[in-house]
């Protein structure tokens, strides 16, 4: 039994933070939480002095892709998929998901993966191999020929590639590909459901449908059978409509959702993980690309998405959609470990401190399905804790600095500790 003095408790709820609250903690979960005043502690009880700190859940992540660091220099693309072997992949995987620790996510969610590497490494961090965050992954992403996550598309005809997707153009299809999925033992499942790569010259707002609603429809029904959540990569468009109206779980991205979109994600339920760091590290990347010179669609493309990004974030959070933090890292110049940007973006663009920290914590549980152990500071709950130096209500940046996060906690044993500030 240890217990944590804080200066300031956040506890994930959203409620107003408490001064000089006691956190006590048995094993892997936490059997007390309140006022310092309230709590009385045996003698021979360890105490973590945080009464200087900031202390609140461990952040989580809805939507990364381990196999690839985020890092400018690690190219995304079809040439890594056949030159690199797996096991360097899982390697990368593991890099990755330990700087998400590191960083104060104790959980993530990985949404597609290569060759299974995200299983591979789940299973790992769970028998105790190797530290991690916990994950959620998805395995393979469900799209159709020439769709989004087809990599063969521009090929040549029979050119094989390994993953990240599963190729499938009925409802049938559809239905095998999930359950091959839940055969390899995912936790989710992912689709692509809108395609606006290069089908013409650049026009605002367009996007073709991926799936057919048919299509969308028997996943969800197999998925939800099966006890898994469905998530859905789109823009926006009929695709995006589709997925929502066939009751997938989350939209992920969704920058060109409409108002019309947005009024049924109320009604349904529907999450939406914006990704809001990927729409402004491609705006940032606007001319350029892996030559140095990005296409006229491109820019044009970058540019909108950005801005679109940004007005459908007001407009979701004036209406009450239940909006989730993930960053897509993995995507060039989305690094893991700085995944705390994210609730930085969603402050400058209308979010409370304290509504980006909650996306990041409760609203994160929920869609992960972790909501019974996870997401608040309160008895029962498992310890995921992390112990930081600043105010994040202040100054949502403190929880970007990685320096800043002195300690971090998961399952009640703590995983990363920093030495504290002399100042």
């Amino acid at each position: 039994m240890y217990a944590i003095k804080c200066k300031q408790l956040i506890d994930g709820t959203g409620k107003e933070s408490l001064e000089n609250a006691v956190i006590v903690i048995e094993g892997e979960r936490i059997t007390q939480a309140g006022l310092g005043n309230s709590i009385t502690l045996p003698d021979d009880c360890e105490i973590v002095d945080a009464s200087s700190h900031t202390v609140m859940p461990g952040m989580m992540d809805a939507h990364v892709h381990v196999r690839m660091t985020g890092d400018p220099a690690d190219k995304f693309g079809a040439h890594t998929e056949v030159t690199e072997l797996a096991g360097t992949t899982a390697l990368k995987a593991y890099v990755s998901a330990k700087r998400d620790l590191e960083s104060g996510f104790t959980a993530i969610r990985d949404i597609a993966s290569r060759c299974y590497e995200d299983i591979a490494l789940r299973n790992a961090i769970n028998e105790g191999l190797v530290q991690g965050p916990r994950m959620r992954v998805a395995g393979l992403g469900l799209t159709v020929t020439g769709g989004h996550m087809d990599r063969t598309k521009g090929m040549i005809p029979g050119i094989q590639m390994p993953g990240p997707s599963a190729v499938v153009d009925s409802p049938d299809e559809a239905r095998k590909a999930v359950r091959e999925q839940l055969k390899m033992g995912v936790d989710l499942i992912k689709i692509n459901s809108a395609l606006h790569e290069h089908l013409r010259p650049f026009e605002s707002g367009y996007f073709s449908p991926e799936m057919t609603l048919e299509m969308i429809e028997a996943i969800v029904e197999l998925a939800h059978w099966a006890g898994r959540r469905v998530a859905s990569h789109c823009n926006g468009g009929q695709g995006a409509r589709n997925a929502i109206v066939a009751g997938v779980d989350s939209i992920e991205h969704g920058e060109w959702l409409t108002e019309e979109d947005l009024d049924l994600m109320v009604e349904k339920g529907t999450f939406w993980v914006p990704t809001l760091m990927v729409s402004t590290v491609g705006y940032e990347r606007r001319f350029e690309d892996e030559d140095g010179n990005s296409s006229e669609f491109t820019r044009k493309f970058r540019q909108e998405n950005y801005e679109h990004a940004w007005s459908t974030f007001e407009m979701a959070l004036s209406k009450g959609v239940k909006i989730a933090a993930g960053t897509d890292a993995a995507m060039p110049g989305v690094r893991h470990g700085d995944n705390a940007r994210e609730l930085e973006l969603m402050v400058e663009r209308g979010m409370t401190p304290m509504q980006a920290i909650v996306a990041a914590t409760n609203t994160n549980a929920e869609l992960f399905d972790w909501e019974s152990d996870l997401g608040t500071i309160e008895a029962g709950k498992l310890a995921d804790i992390v112990i930081v130096r600043g105010d994040p209500l202040q100054d949502i940046s403190v929880l970007r600095d990685v320096s800043l996060i002195e300690r971090v906690i998961k399952g009640g044993e703590t995983v990363v500790v920093r030495p504290k500030s002399t100042s």
